[in-house]
Protein backbone atom coordinates (compact mmCIF):
# COMPACT_ATOMS: atom_id res chain seq x y z
CA UNK A 1 0.00 0.00 0.00
CA UNK A 2 1.62 3.19 -0.94
CA UNK A 3 0.08 6.93 0.62
CA UNK A 4 1.50 10.21 -1.05
CA UNK A 5 1.86 13.51 1.07
CA UNK A 6 2.72 16.96 -1.01
CA UNK A 7 5.95 18.89 0.46
CA UNK A 8 7.97 21.70 -0.52
CA UNK A 9 11.51 21.71 -0.26
CA UNK A 10 13.88 24.86 0.58
CA UNK A 11 13.42 26.30 -2.91
CA UNK A 12 9.77 26.32 -2.89
CA UNK A 13 9.19 23.34 -5.71
CA UNK A 14 6.54 20.99 -4.30
CA UNK A 15 7.57 17.41 -3.73
CA UNK A 16 5.56 14.21 -3.10
CA UNK A 17 6.73 11.95 -0.67
CA UNK A 18 5.41 8.39 -1.09
CA UNK A 19 5.49 6.23 1.81
CA UNK A 20 5.43 2.63 -0.08
CA UNK A 21 4.55 -0.51 2.77
CA UNK A 22 6.66 -3.87 2.48
CA UNK A 23 6.23 -6.33 5.03
CA UNK A 24 4.84 -3.73 8.12
CA UNK A 25 7.55 -1.19 7.36
CA UNK A 26 6.94 2.04 5.46
CA UNK A 27 9.96 3.32 3.33
CA UNK A 28 10.08 7.09 2.00
CA UNK A 29 10.32 8.01 -1.48
CA UNK A 30 10.79 11.35 -2.58
CA UNK A 31 9.63 12.47 -5.90
CA UNK A 32 9.15 15.68 -7.57
CA UNK A 33 5.66 16.96 -8.80
CA UNK A 34 5.12 16.41 -12.65
CA UNK A 35 7.17 12.89 -12.38
CA UNK A 36 5.17 9.85 -13.48
CA UNK A 37 6.23 6.60 -11.87
CA UNK A 38 4.23 4.53 -14.20
CA UNK A 39 7.33 4.25 -16.72
CA UNK A 40 9.38 6.95 -15.00
CA UNK A 41 7.79 9.67 -17.38
CA UNK A 42 8.79 13.27 -16.50
CA UNK A 43 6.20 16.07 -17.60
CA UNK A 44 7.32 18.96 -19.69
CA UNK A 45 7.45 21.93 -16.77
CA UNK A 46 9.11 25.16 -16.97
CA UNK A 47 11.67 26.93 -15.21
CA UNK A 48 11.37 27.48 -11.14
CA UNK A 49 11.11 30.60 -10.57
CA UNK A 50 10.61 33.69 -13.05
CA UNK A 51 12.08 37.43 -12.21
CA UNK A 52 10.67 40.75 -13.03
CA UNK A 53 12.92 44.29 -12.54
CA UNK A 54 12.15 47.50 -13.95
CA UNK A 55 14.62 48.76 -11.27
CA UNK A 56 11.55 51.27 -9.34
CA UNK A 57 13.75 50.00 -6.60
CA UNK A 58 16.72 48.01 -5.91
CA UNK A 59 15.97 45.25 -3.45
CA UNK A 60 19.43 43.22 -1.68
CA UNK A 61 17.75 42.01 0.97
CA UNK A 62 16.58 38.33 0.88
CA UNK A 63 13.32 38.86 -0.26
CA UNK A 64 14.50 41.08 -2.90
CA UNK A 65 15.43 40.05 -6.45
CA UNK A 66 19.40 40.60 -6.08
CA UNK A 67 22.90 39.57 -4.68
CA UNK A 68 25.56 42.06 -4.80
CA UNK A 69 28.37 40.13 -4.86
CA UNK A 70 31.21 42.72 -4.85
CA UNK A 71 31.19 46.42 -5.94
CA UNK A 72 34.74 46.76 -7.54
CA UNK A 73 37.57 49.40 -6.51
CA UNK A 74 36.01 53.05 -7.97
CA UNK A 75 32.85 51.55 -9.00
CA UNK A 76 29.72 53.00 -7.51
CA UNK A 77 26.27 51.76 -7.88
CA UNK A 78 23.49 54.89 -8.08
CA UNK A 79 20.02 54.94 -8.24
CA UNK A 80 17.17 54.05 -9.18
CA UNK A 81 17.45 57.07 -11.49
CA UNK A 82 15.16 59.11 -14.31
CA UNK A 83 11.62 57.47 -15.17
CA UNK A 84 9.63 61.22 -14.95
CA UNK A 85 9.81 62.10 -18.92
CA UNK A 86 7.57 60.01 -21.08
CA UNK A 87 8.95 56.96 -22.34
CA UNK A 88 12.00 56.91 -20.33
CA UNK A 89 12.59 54.30 -18.06
CA UNK A 90 13.74 54.08 -14.78
CA UNK A 91 17.31 52.42 -14.34
CA UNK A 92 20.27 51.38 -12.28
CA UNK A 93 23.43 53.33 -12.92
CA UNK A 94 26.71 51.67 -12.41
CA UNK A 95 29.76 53.88 -12.93
CA UNK A 96 32.68 51.60 -14.02
CA UNK A 97 35.47 53.89 -13.08
CA UNK A 98 39.03 53.61 -14.71
CA UNK A 99 40.43 50.70 -12.37
CA UNK A 100 41.02 47.03 -12.73
CA UNK A 101 38.31 45.03 -11.08
CA UNK A 102 34.56 44.08 -11.44
CA UNK A 103 30.97 44.92 -9.91
CA UNK A 104 28.63 42.06 -9.49
CA UNK A 105 25.11 41.41 -9.27
CA UNK A 106 23.34 37.96 -9.15
CA UNK A 107 19.96 36.75 -8.90
CA UNK A 108 18.13 35.52 -6.05
CA UNK A 109 16.17 32.80 -7.96
CA UNK A 110 17.29 30.12 -9.64
CA UNK A 111 16.28 28.56 -12.84
CA UNK A 112 16.13 25.95 -15.43
CA UNK A 113 16.48 25.06 -18.98
CA UNK A 114 14.33 26.72 -21.00
CA UNK A 115 14.61 30.13 -19.78
CA UNK A 116 14.43 33.33 -22.01
CA UNK A 117 15.94 36.84 -20.59
CA UNK A 118 14.87 39.99 -21.74
CA UNK A 119 16.38 43.00 -21.36
CA UNK A 120 16.98 46.95 -21.92
CA UNK A 121 20.42 48.28 -21.14
CA UNK A 122 21.95 52.04 -21.99
CA UNK A 123 25.37 53.09 -21.70
CA UNK A 124 27.35 56.68 -21.33
CA UNK A 125 30.00 55.49 -23.67
CA UNK A 126 31.22 52.18 -25.49
CA UNK A 127 35.32 52.33 -24.86
CA UNK A 128 38.37 49.78 -24.88
CA UNK A 129 38.97 47.86 -21.79
CA UNK A 130 35.37 48.17 -20.19
CA UNK A 131 32.48 45.49 -20.72
CA UNK A 132 28.83 44.80 -19.38
CA UNK A 133 28.31 41.10 -19.47
CA UNK A 134 24.84 39.30 -18.89
CA UNK A 135 23.48 36.31 -18.77
CA UNK A 136 23.12 33.06 -16.89
CA UNK A 137 26.14 30.79 -15.08
CA UNK A 138 25.53 27.46 -12.92
CA UNK A 139 25.10 27.43 -9.17
CA UNK A 140 24.31 24.55 -7.01
CA UNK A 141 21.41 23.89 -4.53
CA UNK A 142 22.41 26.54 -2.40
CA UNK A 143 22.74 29.01 -4.79
CA UNK A 144 26.40 29.37 -5.10
CA UNK A 145 28.54 28.93 -8.66
CA UNK A 146 29.74 25.93 -9.87
CA UNK A 147 33.22 26.53 -10.94
CA UNK A 148 35.91 24.72 -12.92
CA UNK A 149 39.31 25.19 -14.57
CA UNK A 150 39.73 21.48 -15.70
CA UNK A 151 40.16 22.17 -19.60
CA UNK A 152 40.92 26.19 -19.45
CA UNK A 153 42.66 27.94 -16.14
CA UNK A 154 40.99 31.40 -16.89
CA UNK A 155 37.92 31.20 -18.24
CA UNK A 156 35.99 34.64 -17.09
CA UNK A 157 32.44 34.49 -16.33
CA UNK A 158 33.14 34.04 -13.04
CA UNK A 159 34.43 30.34 -13.78
CA UNK A 160 30.93 29.02 -14.05
CA UNK A 161 31.53 25.56 -15.26
CA UNK A 162 28.32 26.23 -17.70
CA UNK A 163 27.45 29.82 -18.75
CA UNK A 164 26.37 31.25 -21.17
CA UNK A 165 26.20 35.36 -21.72
CA UNK A 166 26.03 38.26 -23.62
CA UNK A 167 29.45 40.68 -23.52
CA UNK A 168 28.77 44.05 -24.54
CA UNK A 169 32.20 45.57 -25.23
CA UNK A 170 34.83 47.26 -27.19
CA UNK A 171 33.84 50.69 -29.05
CA UNK A 172 31.25 49.88 -31.81
CA UNK A 173 28.08 50.34 -30.22
CA UNK A 174 25.69 47.78 -32.22
CA UNK A 175 27.63 44.69 -32.10
CA UNK A 176 27.91 42.20 -28.67
CA UNK A 177 28.94 38.84 -28.35
CA UNK A 178 27.48 35.56 -27.49
CA UNK A 179 29.69 33.50 -24.86
CA UNK A 180 29.45 30.01 -23.85
CA UNK A 181 31.22 27.96 -21.54
CA UNK A 182 30.27 23.97 -20.96
CA UNK A 183 31.54 21.54 -18.99
CA UNK A 184 34.40 23.54 -17.72
CA UNK A 185 35.79 24.15 -21.35
CA UNK A 186 37.33 27.38 -23.08
CA UNK A 187 35.06 30.37 -23.27
CA UNK A 188 33.58 30.26 -26.86
CA UNK A 189 32.60 33.65 -28.88
CA UNK A 190 30.09 33.96 -31.52
CA UNK A 191 30.50 37.92 -32.51
CA UNK A 192 26.69 39.89 -33.32
CA UNK A 193 26.19 42.76 -35.64
CA UNK A 194 22.46 43.90 -34.78
CA UNK A 195 22.60 46.89 -37.17
CA UNK A 196 22.20 50.31 -37.40
CA UNK A 197 20.22 51.37 -34.09
CA UNK A 198 20.08 48.40 -32.29
CA UNK A 199 22.54 49.21 -29.73
CA UNK A 200 23.12 51.18 -26.27
CA UNK A 201 23.00 54.41 -27.06
CA UNK A 202 19.98 55.80 -25.14
CA UNK A 203 18.08 58.98 -26.60
CA UNK A 204 16.52 61.32 -24.26
CA UNK A 205 18.74 63.80 -21.58
CA UNK A 206 19.56 63.19 -18.19
CA UNK A 207 18.66 61.23 -15.91
CA UNK A 208 15.44 60.03 -18.03
CA UNK A 209 16.75 58.44 -20.76
CA UNK A 210 15.09 56.12 -23.15
CA UNK A 211 16.84 52.30 -24.11
CA UNK A 212 16.94 52.20 -27.23
CA UNK A 213 17.26 48.20 -27.73
CA UNK A 214 15.57 44.95 -26.18
CA UNK A 215 18.02 42.26 -26.20
CA UNK A 216 16.95 38.72 -25.69
CA UNK A 217 19.01 35.81 -24.64
CA UNK A 218 17.19 32.50 -25.26
CA UNK A 219 18.35 29.38 -23.64
CA UNK A 220 16.53 26.27 -25.32
CA UNK A 221 17.64 22.66 -24.59
CA UNK A 222 18.76 22.22 -27.84
CA UNK A 223 19.68 25.41 -29.06
CA UNK A 224 20.79 28.99 -27.79
CA UNK A 225 19.16 31.96 -29.59
CA UNK A 226 19.94 35.86 -28.96
CA UNK A 227 18.08 38.87 -30.38
CA UNK A 228 17.50 42.36 -30.15
CA UNK A 229 14.35 44.38 -30.90
CA UNK A 230 13.70 47.81 -31.49
CA UNK A 231 11.93 49.94 -29.75
CA UNK A 232 8.48 50.14 -31.00
CA UNK A 233 9.65 50.07 -34.32
CA UNK A 234 7.06 48.33 -36.34
CA UNK A 235 9.61 46.93 -39.74
CA UNK A 236 12.57 47.06 -38.02
CA UNK A 237 13.31 43.98 -35.54
CA UNK A 238 16.84 43.94 -35.52
CA UNK A 239 18.58 40.63 -36.01
CA UNK A 240 18.57 37.02 -34.56
CA UNK A 241 21.36 34.56 -34.06
CA UNK A 242 21.51 30.75 -33.50
CA UNK A 243 24.29 28.82 -31.40
CA UNK A 244 24.87 25.04 -31.04
CA UNK A 245 28.24 24.47 -31.28
CA UNK A 246 28.11 23.91 -27.53
CA UNK A 247 25.18 23.91 -25.67
CA UNK A 248 24.99 24.25 -21.59
CA UNK A 249 23.87 21.43 -19.82
CA UNK A 250 20.38 21.88 -19.35
CA UNK A 251 19.63 19.52 -16.52
CA UNK A 252 21.69 22.27 -14.26
CA UNK A 253 20.60 25.07 -11.99
CA UNK A 254 21.24 28.57 -13.39
CA UNK A 255 21.23 32.30 -11.90
CA UNK A 256 21.66 35.29 -13.59
CA UNK A 257 24.45 37.56 -13.77
CA UNK A 258 25.33 40.90 -14.31
CA UNK A 259 28.84 41.96 -14.50
CA UNK A 260 30.48 45.59 -14.92
CA UNK A 261 34.29 44.96 -15.53
CA UNK A 262 37.38 46.75 -16.25
CA UNK A 263 39.58 44.04 -17.47
CA UNK A 264 42.55 46.62 -18.39
CA UNK A 265 42.51 50.17 -17.41
CA UNK A 266 40.29 52.37 -19.72
CA UNK A 267 40.96 55.72 -20.54
CA UNK A 268 37.72 57.10 -19.05
CA UNK A 269 35.34 56.39 -16.83
CA UNK A 270 31.60 54.70 -18.12
CA UNK A 271 28.01 54.79 -17.29
CA UNK A 272 26.14 51.27 -17.81
CA UNK A 273 22.29 51.98 -17.01
CA UNK A 274 20.28 48.94 -16.13
CA UNK A 275 16.60 49.16 -17.25
CA UNK A 276 14.43 46.39 -17.25
CA UNK A 277 14.90 43.03 -16.52
CA UNK A 278 12.87 40.30 -17.18
CA UNK A 279 13.07 36.98 -17.24
CA UNK A 280 10.03 34.38 -18.33
CA UNK A 281 9.90 31.09 -16.86
CA UNK A 282 7.36 29.74 -19.60
CA UNK A 283 9.14 29.47 -22.51
CA UNK A 284 7.16 27.27 -25.66
CA UNK A 285 8.56 23.97 -26.97
CA UNK A 286 8.73 23.55 -30.33
CA UNK A 287 8.70 19.85 -31.98
CA UNK A 288 10.23 20.62 -35.10
CA UNK A 289 12.13 17.81 -37.71
CA UNK A 290 15.07 20.47 -37.93
CA UNK A 291 15.63 24.00 -37.07
CA UNK A 292 15.02 25.02 -40.72
CA UNK A 293 14.23 29.06 -39.91
CA UNK A 294 13.21 31.27 -37.25
CA UNK A 295 9.20 31.18 -38.02
CA UNK A 296 6.48 28.73 -36.88
CA UNK A 297 6.71 27.61 -40.52
CA UNK A 298 9.71 26.88 -41.49
CA UNK A 299 10.07 24.77 -38.24
CA UNK A 300 6.74 22.95 -38.69
CA UNK A 301 6.46 19.46 -40.11
CA UNK A 302 4.61 19.30 -43.18
CA UNK A 303 0.65 18.26 -42.74
CA UNK A 304 -1.21 17.26 -45.57
CA UNK A 305 -5.34 16.88 -44.52
CA UNK A 306 -8.11 15.91 -47.13
CA UNK A 307 -10.79 17.47 -46.99
CA UNK A 308 -13.64 18.02 -49.62
CA UNK A 309 -12.11 15.87 -51.90
CA UNK A 310 -9.05 18.10 -52.31
CA UNK A 311 -6.11 19.19 -49.83
CA UNK A 312 -5.07 21.79 -47.49
CA UNK A 313 -1.23 21.84 -47.15
CA UNK A 314 -0.04 23.25 -43.83
CA UNK A 315 3.85 25.09 -43.97
CA UNK A 316 5.25 24.33 -47.31
CA UNK A 317 4.49 27.45 -49.02
CA UNK A 318 4.69 30.82 -48.70
CA UNK A 319 1.49 31.54 -49.06
CA UNK A 320 0.97 29.51 -45.42
CA UNK A 321 -2.46 27.78 -46.69
CA UNK A 322 -3.01 26.44 -50.53
CA UNK A 323 -6.84 24.96 -50.88
CA UNK A 324 -7.85 22.58 -53.78
CA UNK A 325 -10.19 22.64 -54.95
CA UNK A 326 -11.66 26.35 -54.81
CA UNK A 327 -15.68 25.63 -53.20
CA UNK A 328 -18.84 26.77 -54.22
CA UNK A 329 -19.58 30.32 -51.97
CA UNK A 330 -23.04 28.63 -51.59
CA UNK A 331 -24.46 25.26 -51.57
CA UNK A 332 -26.53 23.98 -54.97
CA UNK A 333 -29.96 24.32 -54.41
CA UNK A 334 -32.80 23.86 -56.90
CA UNK A 335 -36.15 23.68 -57.95
CA UNK A 336 -37.01 21.04 -60.52
CA UNK A 337 -38.97 22.14 -63.73
CA UNK A 338 -41.12 19.81 -65.71
CA UNK A 339 -37.88 18.79 -67.77
CA UNK A 340 -35.01 16.09 -67.33
CA UNK A 341 -33.30 19.55 -65.26
CA UNK A 342 -29.69 18.45 -66.50
CA UNK A 343 -26.84 20.94 -65.39
CA UNK A 344 -22.99 21.13 -64.20
CA UNK A 345 -22.44 22.11 -60.70
CA UNK A 346 -18.82 21.95 -60.06
CA UNK A 347 -16.02 21.43 -62.37
CA UNK A 348 -12.99 19.63 -61.05
CA UNK A 349 -12.49 17.33 -57.94
CA UNK A 350 -15.85 17.84 -55.61
CA UNK A 351 -17.22 16.38 -53.08
CA UNK A 352 -20.72 15.79 -51.63
CA UNK A 353 -21.12 16.57 -48.02
CA UNK A 354 -24.42 17.35 -47.60
CA UNK A 355 -27.77 15.97 -49.71
CA UNK A 356 -31.45 16.64 -48.99
CA UNK A 357 -34.51 16.43 -51.59
CA UNK A 358 -38.11 16.64 -51.07
CA UNK A 359 -41.19 15.33 -53.50
CA UNK A 360 -44.41 17.32 -53.68
CA UNK A 361 -45.50 15.41 -56.56
CA UNK A 362 -47.96 12.18 -56.76
CA UNK A 363 -45.34 9.88 -58.06
CA UNK A 364 -41.45 9.55 -57.01
CA UNK A 365 -38.87 11.28 -58.28
CA UNK A 366 -35.14 10.52 -59.44
CA UNK A 367 -32.16 12.50 -58.52
CA UNK A 368 -28.73 11.77 -60.26
CA UNK A 369 -25.70 12.68 -60.21
CA UNK A 370 -22.89 12.24 -62.59
CA UNK A 371 -19.27 11.96 -62.28
CA UNK A 372 -18.49 14.90 -65.64
CA UNK A 373 -16.96 17.89 -66.19
CA UNK A 374 -19.76 18.78 -68.62
CA UNK A 375 -23.23 19.29 -68.22
CA UNK A 376 -24.66 16.02 -67.84
CA UNK A 377 -26.96 14.71 -71.56
CA UNK A 378 -29.62 12.48 -69.75
CA UNK A 379 -30.46 9.57 -71.14
CA UNK A 380 -26.98 8.99 -72.90
CA UNK A 381 -24.55 9.32 -69.62
CA UNK A 382 -24.84 7.19 -67.32
CA UNK A 383 -25.29 8.62 -63.60
CA UNK A 384 -23.22 7.39 -60.50
CA UNK A 385 -25.65 7.25 -58.19
CA UNK A 386 -29.61 7.34 -58.82
CA UNK A 387 -31.27 8.38 -55.48
CA UNK A 388 -35.09 8.22 -55.31
CA UNK A 389 -37.34 10.81 -53.99
CA UNK A 390 -40.87 8.98 -52.84
CA UNK A 391 -43.76 10.72 -53.77
CA UNK A 392 -46.14 13.10 -51.55
CA UNK A 393 -48.45 11.18 -49.17
CA UNK A 394 -51.43 12.88 -47.91
CA UNK A 395 -50.34 16.03 -48.51
CA UNK A 396 -47.24 15.48 -46.46
CA UNK A 397 -43.81 15.58 -49.22
CA UNK A 398 -41.25 12.16 -49.30
CA UNK A 399 -38.18 13.17 -48.46
CA UNK A 400 -34.60 11.61 -48.56
CA UNK A 401 -31.21 12.93 -46.95
CA UNK A 402 -27.80 11.14 -47.62
CA UNK A 403 -25.76 9.60 -44.63
CA UNK A 404 -22.72 10.65 -46.06
CA UNK A 405 -20.89 10.35 -42.52
CA UNK A 406 -16.76 11.74 -42.75
CA UNK A 407 -15.86 11.09 -46.02
CA UNK A 408 -17.82 13.11 -48.54
CA UNK A 409 -18.89 11.53 -51.91
CA UNK A 410 -16.20 11.95 -54.09
CA UNK A 411 -16.51 13.05 -58.10
CA UNK A 412 -13.49 13.16 -59.58
CA UNK A 413 -13.95 15.14 -63.45
CA UNK A 414 -16.65 17.24 -61.61
CA UNK A 415 -20.39 17.08 -60.54
CA UNK A 416 -23.44 16.97 -62.44
CA UNK A 417 -27.19 16.51 -61.50
CA UNK A 418 -30.37 15.84 -62.99
CA UNK A 419 -33.56 15.38 -61.67
CA UNK A 420 -36.69 12.94 -63.64
CA UNK A 421 -39.54 10.89 -63.52
CA UNK A 422 -37.90 7.69 -64.87
CA UNK A 423 -35.25 5.40 -62.98
CA UNK A 424 -33.22 4.13 -66.02
CA UNK A 425 -29.76 5.06 -65.95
Amino acid sequence: MANNLTVKDAFGISQVVKTVETGGIHTPVHQAMGYDDVGGKMLVGTARERCFENFFDFDTTAEGNWQLVQTGPGMTITGPLGGAAAGSSPYLNIASGVAIGSTIIMSRSSFTMPVELRYQISASQRIANNRLIIGFVEVNDAGTVVTSTTYATAPEVLNAKNAVVHQHDGVTDTTAQLRVRVAGSALDTLANAFGSGFGTAATGSTPNFIPPTTYGLMLERDRINTRAWGQNVSTNTGGQFGYDKMLANPNKLYKMVIIVENNAVPASTTSWRLHLINIMDAVRFDVSPRHGGITDQSKAFPVVATIVGGSVTVGTSSAGIAVIPAIPATPYFVNSLATTNGALILTGTSGVTAFWATNTGAAAAYVKLYNKATAPVVGTDIPEMIIPIPAAVGGVPGTVSLPTGFAPFRFALGLGVAITGGAAD
